[in-house]
């Protein structure tokens, strides 16, 4: 297991993770064209055997990712050397986007933390 390589994406990882448990019906529908992709490809693993945490197939045969929480990561992409599919935003976007929802509230005002 490459910690390094998990480290290092571990927010497309968190992403995927929330987005597997707290499904939303437009990310189930991009994760779902995604994973009709990945099947068609070559390096598609069913078994596990490149998968980077055991257990966790059918993984990205490339990156050792599973598949069930990549392709529910909008920030994550195909990587391969020719992309089979992108990412919707950017790392950054996707910061801008969390800090608004989990820092304000419903009329978009911002959260005050601490004692006021």
């Amino acid at each position: 297991m490459d910690f390094i390589k998990i480290w290092k994406n571990r927010r497309q990882i968190a992403e995927g993770i929330k987005n597997n448990i707290f499904k939303q019906e437009h990310i189930e529908s991009l994760a779902e064209q995604r994973m009709q992709i990945c099947i068609k490809c070559s390096k598609f693993d069913i078994t596990g055997k490149d998968c980077e945490v055991p257990g966790t197939q059918p993984c990205c045969g490339i990156c050792g990712c599973s598949l069930a929480l990549k392709t529910r990561a909008l920030s994550s992409s195909c990587p391969d050397n020719k992309p089979k599919w992108n990412a919707v935003v950017t790392e950054e976007q996707e910061d801008q986007i969390n800090y608004q929802i989990f820092n304000a509230d419903q009329d978009g005002d911002q959260i005050q933390s601490g004692n006021t």
